[in-house]
């Protein structure tokens, strides 16, 4: 597994990518990613790695060619200097394995406790959206009747990473979206 971060010069539409940096999670020898593998191996590290980023700024020289990540105090030091904000892009299993819903991907809205066939009953449903709070709420109803757990039956493995700040690849919205209209 692999990180990709984006040091952008701001949040707005028109920002831009300062610097881009690839670094390497782990690597599970697995067929499979499987929930009990991830938390048992890589996900305890990654989930205290992106807290202590969230907590840190990211300080630019003034020329923009170096960076540091430096503590609040440091920061306060810098004139151009940003707070990290963390995003997940993935497929549809993956998201659904990290947010405690592993086998569930098809069945529930990542971002909502609205099922996928309520959706495709009626595309104006809108559900609850999700916060991590409410994740651990429903897990500890302990309830294995899905109106109930709402796909939830594990705790997530990123706690550091609010689920609207999930982002599901393209590829695998338009290939659902494709399979759908095949279907009819």
């Amino acid at each position: 597994s692999a990180v990709k971060i984006l040091l952008m010069d701001g949040d707005s539409d028109d920002s831009k990518v300062l610097k881009t940096s690839v670094a390497s999670v782990g690597n599970i020898d697995h067929t499979k990613d499987d929930y009990d593998i991830l938390k048992d191996t890589i996900f305890p590290d990654f989930d205290q790695m992106i807290k202590e980023l969230q907590e840190c700024h990211v300080c630019f020289t003034n020329d923009l060619k170096d960076y540091l990540i430096a503590n609040d105090d440091d920061a306060l030091l810098s004139q151009k200097s940003v707070q990290g904000k963390m995003f997940v892009c993935s497929d549809y299993k993956f998201v659904a394995e990290v947010q405690g819903k592993p086998n569930r991907a098809g069945h529930w809205c990542p971002f909502c406790d609205i099922s996928m066939d309520s959706i495709k009953q009626n595309s104006t449903n809108r559900g609850t959206l999700w916060t991590i709070e409410r994740w651990k709420d429903v897990l500890a109803l302990n309830s294995k009747v899905s109106s109930i757990n709402r796909g939830v039956v594990k705790e997530p493995l990123l706690t550091s990473v609010a689920p609207s700040e999930y982002l599901i690849a393209i590829l695998h919205q338009l290939l659902g979206t494709g399979n759908d209209i095949r279907k009819e």
